[in-house]
């Protein structure tokens, strides 16, 4: 839920950030929470806001780090997006299906 308040977003993407470096594999049954408070974000129309753009942001950077992320992220956008969450987050989904 800190990922969809605009005073916590950004402290708590970084903090995820470094600490799905550091755990890496065992990061991963967390990214159904992720799912939940991205799901949040589109309801709640904050889209394009500042949580929107630092959540493509981290989730970008995470696909970026390669294993086990890169594959964790393709499947959310390709098996758990909806169509608002595909449309919300295309910068995203091109960047997935584009690999």
């Amino acid at each position: 839920m800190a990922l969809c308040e605009e005073a916590l977003c950004p402290g708590v993407s970084s903090f995820i950030l470094a600490l799905f470096k550091c755990v890496a594999q065992d990061a991963l049954p967390t990214f159904s929470t992720l799912l939940t408070s991205l799901k949040i974000m589109c309801d709640h129309g904050d889209v394009g806001g500042i949580c929107h753009r630092t959540v493509v942001s981290l989730l970008s950077d995470l696909y970026d780090m390669g294993p086990p992320f890169a594959e964790a992220i393709t499947e959310l956008v390709t098996k758990q997006f909806d169509k608002p969450m595909l449309s919300a987050f295309d910068e995203l989904v091109k960047k997935v299906e584009g690999a």
